[in-house]
């Protein structure tokens, strides 16, 4: 995989951005700048504007309102450095395609249509699959694998990309312990070549353990910084109403619980 040279710039930068879906306001006065080499999580309720976020920094949603720059350079569309890894539920699994025709997707953008992938195109495919324990189903029609497996399946995909940026919504929920861990252990591997994670989660002790950076957002930005920093019972409360219990333990970061 390639390794992106370090900088003081970040490599995503949000400045006043809204979003509106008609009459309804799903983003609103959002500023944001993420670094290379940053683990980065958004953490919120159902409809506090996660995904329209990731949709807006991956170039595949514009702004109502406000400025994306990737790289210092405005954002108007999809980029091949950023790779955008969509939530489960909104994929379309009874699809006829393998497993290896899945990863195969992550370069589709770079291989002419008239062209078939060739043998050295699958084997990085394959060599992605490997990394996620995967390589054994690649024959398989993706439909037949557990949730699980087809996360780690969209992992090799972004991984086959070969990203400077990674967004993805919800990756941890619904799949096993294994499969999350396999998750964080290429969330640090990604960081080691200063590649930048965005990911959206419902699951606040994942987001304290796995994330230098947690933005709490309920369509405007309540708290950003470390995760020790954000989660107060005020922020929480912000963000996500009701009644907000912190759990002191001996763990790295405090434990919120959301009642």
């Amino acid at each position: 995989m390639t390794s992106f040279p370090k900088s003081t710039e970040p490599v995503l930068a949000v400045g006043g951005l809204a979003v509106h879906y008609g009459g309804r306001s799903a983003l609103c006065d959002v500023d944001l700048a993420i670094d290379r080499g940053q683990i980065v999580s958004l953490v919120g309720p159902n409809g506090a504007g996660k995904s329209t976020l990731l949709k807006v920094l991956a170039g595949m949603l514009p702004p109502s309102h406000g400025t994306v720059d990737f790289d210092g350079a405005p954002l108007r569309k999809p980029h091949r450095r950023i790779t955008y890894v969509p939530q489960r539920s909104g994929v379309e699994w009874s699809f006829p395609v393998s497993v290896l025709d899945t990863v195969l997707m992550g370069i589709a953008d770079r291989t002419p249509r008239w062209r078939r992938y060739g043998r050295a195109e699958e084997r990085r495919a394959l060599d992605a699959l490997d990394q996620v324990g995967m390589r054994r189903f690649a024959r398989i029609q993706i439909g037949e694998l557990s949730g699980g497996q087809q996360q780690r399946v969209f992992l090799a995909r972004a991984l086959l990309a070969d990203g400077e940026v990674f967004l993805l919504d919800e990756p941890f929920a619904g799949v096993d312990v294994p499969t999350q861990e396999l998750m964080v252990g290429l969330f640090d591997t990604l960081r080691q070549r200063n590649a930048a994670i965005v990911y959206a989660t419902h699951d606040l002790t994942q987001a304290a353990a796995t994330s230098d950076v947690t933005v709490l957002l309920n369509r405007r930005i309540v708290a950003a910084g470390p995760p020790r920093e954000v989660f107060t019972e005020q922020a929480l409360r912000e963000t996500f109403g009701g009644q907000v219990v912190i759990l002191t333990t001996p763990a790295p970061s405090p434990e919120p619980v959301i009642r």
